[in-house]
């Protein structure tokens, strides 16, 4: 069946829901942490730690444990994370690293220095991330950065607000820069189109997920929102690349780039209740006629109703000169 060069082949848009249903998954699936304390952990690490996981949902359930009592039989079979701090008991937490390197389940190691933590082996530093801090803030921050890497992202930042933020600008970084590629190397005309909507579809699917949106009509109204960005974003690439010979090409993946990352911190603004997602449209469209010169079809306003304009006809006589108009006594003038 024929199409036009802008429209999304069906093939795209299974993927897109394809995505969606992954988005789901992962942002309702069931997710258990256990937190493994060890003699000397400062208060702080443990209040940081104990604060950070409190779940948001009933899908999320969070066990804690004292590390040597688990240091010879955790982490569960059905365990998603394990958080261990550490504390004076370097070797019981080379005893965890070991065991969930084994069973490959995500763990981080939190100490106050670098010397504290276990020596690891080259699996073992796979399967472990490392916290090396003392205060409630340090703590939390880089717990963020390193869970925003783990492949249980979406269902972690779903039920533990505290990393939503790291995890929304990670998931923005890495479609920006799929989408610069597809820019970059987009040679045939409209062939880029597809690829970037499916792209910052998923990028929307997977932040609504973070932020522990379920699919539902609102969510597929903010879906029509981003492809009309995207569509923006890709006709201002267009219409620019041609304005600077030979250079098209990297015009065409800086604008896709950052285009992304606008895209992605608009939904994050829609999504913190910041912002009106589908209301931005209308400013796109003044935007895009500001910097191109032409409408954007993806964006432009319904056409103004046309009205009828007044018509003046030329009477083809005169009316006869009947000497001077009089006051009737009533406010009227009367002509003879």
């Amino acid at each position: 069946m024929a199409r036009t060069k802008q429209g999304i082949p069906f093939k795209s848009i299974a993927e897109i829901f394809q995505a969606a249903r992954a988005a789901d998954a992962r942002a309702q699936g069931e997710l258990k942490v256990e937190i493994l304390m060890g003699i000397g952990s400062t208060p702080d690490q443990i209040r940081a730690v104990k604060e950070a996981f409190v779940p948001e949902t009933s899908h999320a359930s969070v066990l804690v444990w004292d590390l040597n009592s688990r240091a010879e039989i955790a982490p569960d079979a059905d365990c998603g994370l394990v958080v261990v701090l550490v504390g004076d008991q370097t070797d019981k937490a080379k005893q965890i690293v070991a065991r969930c390197s084994v069973q490959g389940v995500s763990c981080v190691l939190i100490s106050s220095t670098a010397l504290e933590l276990p020596a690891l082996d080259e699996a073992e530093e796979i399967a472990a991330d490392t916290v090396v801090g003392t205060d409630y803030n340090t703590v939390q921050e880089q717990l963020a950065q390193c869970l925003a890497l783990n492949i249980n992202r979406i269902g972690l930042a779903a039920n533990f607000p505290f990393m939503r933020e790291e995890v929304a600008q990670v998931l923005m970084q890495e479609s920006a820069a799929a989408n610069a590629g597809v820019g970059a190397l987009a040679f045939i005309p409209g062939s880029d189109f597809p690829l970037m909507v499916v792209q910052q579809e998923k990028l929307a699917l997977d932040l609504m997920g973070a932020y522990g949106k379920s699919m539902s009509t609102e969510r597929l109204i903010d879906m029509v929102g981003v492809v009309g960005i995207g569509t923006f974003w890709r006709y201002i690439a267009r219409s620019v690349a041609g304005l600077v010979p030979g250079f098209g090409w990297l015009i065409k993946a800086a604008i896709a780039y950052s285009g992304t990352l606008a895209d992605g911190k608009a939904i994050q603004a829609h999504l913190t209740g910041n912002v009106d997602l589908t209301s931005q449209l209308g400013k796109l469209k003044d935007l895009f006629v500001t910097v191109t010169g032409e409408p954007n079809p993806a964006v432009s306003a319904k056409p103004a109703e046309k009205k009828d304009e007044p018509v003046i006809v030329a009477l083809d006589h005169t009316l006869p000169d009947t000497g001077e108009a009089e006051d009737d006594g009533e406010g009227y003038i009367t002509l003879d």
